[in-house]
């Protein structure tokens, strides 16, 4: 699925699917990691692209993304290690 270049902010509303592979949000305005929590329920979910995003600009912002999304296997493009 892809929003990229939406001006979204709030990921409420793609808490239910749950059969969702890949998901492209770049170049919206997602600033709180605490957004990432609604993706949480996304089992399959293995590619994420939060790219150009102000989430982006936040300390350990990879690392808490994987840590809220373990089963991801590629974020922002990014393979990530062990995939």
């Amino acid at each position: 699925l892809d929003l990229s270049i939406n001006k979204l902010r709030i990921l409420g509303g793609l808490v239910n699917l749950v059969a969702l592979r890949e998901l492209r949000l770049a170049k919206n305005g997602i600033r709180h990691i605490r957004q990432v929590d609604y993706l949480e329920n996304l089992m399959f979910l293995t590619i994420l692209d939060l790219s150009y995003n102000p989430l982006q600009e936040r300390k350990y912002y990879r690392l808490q993304v994987v840590y809220k999304l373990p089963m991801l296997r590629q974020l922002d493009g990014t393979a990530l290690s062990g995939a």
